[in-house]
């Protein structure tokens, strides 16, 4: 489906189970078990509340929040 004029996707959170709504090409992405396995979205709360604050104490990127990612922003 499109809107604005960009892509939008439905699905559940990898973390959390919640359903939103997304652009899959500006959503962050992360990959199902195993490791390299399918991307799978995850909502903006378990990226900002639990994703991002796990890689910062691992030392890792954290994972941006790109504008227009979400469709609440």
């Amino acid at each position: 489906m499109t809107t604005r004029g960009q892509w939008v996707a439905q699905g559940s959170c990898l973390l959390c189970g919640q359903v939103f709504a997304f652009d899959p090409s500006e959503c962050a992405p992360h990959p199902w078990p195993p490791h390299d396995g399918p991307l799978a979205p995850i909502c903006r709360p378990c990226i900002t509340e639990v994703v991002n604050p796990e890689r910062r104490r691992r030392g890792l990127p954290v994972y941006p929040i790109l504008p227009g990612a979400y469709l609440d922003q």
